[in-house]
């Protein structure tokens, strides 16, 4: 019993760094399918349009890998001396959850742009238009909500079959 103590420790510490580096992965995709916006620099010009586009990704993400952390290590049977592999086991599952829900995310946001037809979403972030910047955030974070289910089974189904369950 005490060693899952720890392990919800070290867990609560990997679970931290994996978020921490989901949201950053995300806004380099971000970054990278709009690659003449300067995300960091709109930002750093005070350009919320694109702070609430930032903010919807950063939460979409969060909505994704949320049902990815949900799963109890516990329910993984790995033996007596286990907390490596378990630690090892969550790490990999959160690294994965937030690579497939920030492909999700950024890249349904990038087909949603293509097409809205005619409004080119991208110079109307940039002049800052607070509008354009919700309903990215709001698309984002629908194909959040959509996406999660099948990614966390994605992520189980792999995890599954690594751990040979």
């Amino acid at each position: 019993m005490e060693m899952w103590l720890v392990v919800s420790l070290a867990r609560l510490v990997v679970v931290a760094i994996a978020a921490a580096l989901g949201v950053y992965l995300s806004a380099w995709l971000l970054q990278a399918i709009t690659p003449e916006l300067d995300l960091w620099a709109e930002l750093l010009r005070g350009n919320m349009a694109m702070a609430v586009v930032l903010a919807g990704v950063i939460l979409a993400v969060a909505a994704v890998m949320h049902p990815v952390v949900s799963v109890a290590l516990e329910s993984y049977d790995l033996g007596p001396g286990a907390a490596a592999t378990a630690l090892l086991i969550e790490g990999a599952r959160l690294v994965f959850g937030a690579i497939v829900g920030g492909l999700s995310v950024v890249l349904a946001a990038g087909l949603y742009n293509l097409l809205t037809g005619s409004l080119d979403e991208r110079a109307e972030l940039r002049g800052g238009n607070v509008a354009v910047g919700v309903v990215e955030a709001a698309v984002m974070l629908g194909v959040a909500l959509l996406v999660s289910a099948p990614a966390t089974a994605l992520v189980r189904a792999v995890l599954d079959a690594v751990v040979g369950r």
